[in-house]
């Protein structure tokens, strides 16, 4: 018997094997947490350097362990939009658990999705922030990966791609992340969104459609005109089970940018969403383009792990399918997973039993990075 143990604990894969084990009630929140009975990671402090110049906080937790002599991997984690930042629950439980595990986690704090915007300028923060972690004597330059959540996913795919980092990643992983973003402007101003050539009926989150609106909107120039679009369909827009229509009480928007933004708030069916971003306003197309991976997906060096949940209301399914053909048609390592077991990016697990299937989706899916990190 002890010998059979010693060869599992010293077999990597069955030793991973256990240590997923453990991890996964951790992330589910649910049942016993047996990696709390592993020594306490250390919490520090760690900020750098955004690209603007200004200082930005983040929260490196270190494995007991670590130390300049026994370097550790490790993990960069992007946030999605979340006003709480760095004090969202989540963003203590986690890392906490997983440095248990002996691998570090750094979080940046990143302050457009603190303020609930997409800003590309995150992509170099990432990068930014990354290579400072990397540089503590704690970690192993060699073993480092970077995952991002929701809208975090497209930001740590982007900085996957730039050359600063395509070749120094082990690997990237996006849960639930948009990777086009025009084609997630014309699904939630549709709501519908297409899986091949079906057109398939959705209602995207208020979050989602609050997000797309204001980034349509804060480009348009004038300001009066930006104050009539608000006025006029920001209430329909966020509440509406349905797409919204033209209004006859709009009134007269003066700039080509805001004609082009009402088109498409109003664009009624998908088709039509298609066929309006096709001609939309430049500054519309420019800030989409700087934040969709989709058209970078050859220039990942890493491994690339992908998971989505089918029900998603934040971002279509349809978003990481399309990012994994992608990237496979550029030959890249990618496992792309579709649950069942998540409300976006929360475990919705009040059924275990009948989840079972959905949890042995994600030990492997967890396996396979883990083996990648530990």
């Amino acid at each position: 018997m002890l010998l059979v143990v010693a060869v599992a604990v010293a077999w990597k894969p069955s030793r991973v094997a256990f240590q997923t084990l453990a991890l996964v009630p951790s992330l589910l929140d649910v049942g016993p947490q047996p990696l709390d009975l592993a020594p306490t990671p250390n919490r520090i402090s760690l900020s750098y350097t955004a690209v603007d110049g200004l200082t930005q906080d983040g929260d490196l937790w270190l494995p007991a362990s670590a130390s300049a002599d026994a370097p550790v991997a490790l993990m960069v984690v992007v946030y999605g939009i979340n006003p709480l930042g760095l004090h969202h629950p989540a963003l203590t439980r986690i890392p906490d658990t997983v440095a248990r595990l002996g691998v570090a986690l750094y979080i940046p704090d990143l302050p457009s999705l603190d303020q609930e915007r997409l800003d590309p300028a995150e992509v170099g923060n990432i990068v930014a922030a990354t290579e400072t972690a990397i540089g503590r004597a704690e970690i192993d330059p060699d073993r480092v990966g970077l995952i991002g959540i929701s809208a975090g996913g497209s930001i740590a795919l982007l900085a996957a791609a730039d050359p600063a980092l395509s070749l120094r990643l082990s690997w990237v992983a996006a849960f639930g992340a948009p990777s086009e973003i025009t084609v997630l402007i014309e699904n939630v101003v549709a709501h519908a969104y297409r899986e091949g050539e079906e057109i398939v009926d959705w209602l995207p989150s208020r979050l989602s459609r609050q997000v797309i609106f204001e980034m349509l909107v804060s480009l348009v120039p004038d300001p009066a005109d930006r104050e009539g679009l608000e006025q006029t369909y920001r209430d329909d827009f966020l509440t509406s089970e349905t797409p919204i229509v033209l209004s006859r009480g709009a009134p007269q928007f003066r700039t080509p940018e805001a004609l082009g933004v009402e088109a498409l708030l109003t664009a009624g069916s998908l088709p039509q969403a298609e066929a309006l971003m096709a001609v939309a306003p430049a500054a519309v197309l420019d800030l989409a383009a700087s934040l969709s991976p989709l058209t970078h997906a050859a220039e990942i060096g890493a491994r690339v792990f992908l998971m989505h949940d089918r029900g998603d209301h934040h971002v279509p399914v349809a978003q990481s399918q399309a990012m994994a053909a992608a990237l496979d048609a550029a030959g890249a390592e990618v496992r792309y997973t579709e649950f069942r077991l998540f409300d976006h990016v929360t475990p919705d697990t009040t059924d275990l039993l009948g989840a079972t299937p959905e949890i042995w989706k994600l030990f492997w899916y967890l396996h396979a990075v883990l083996m990648d990190t530990l």
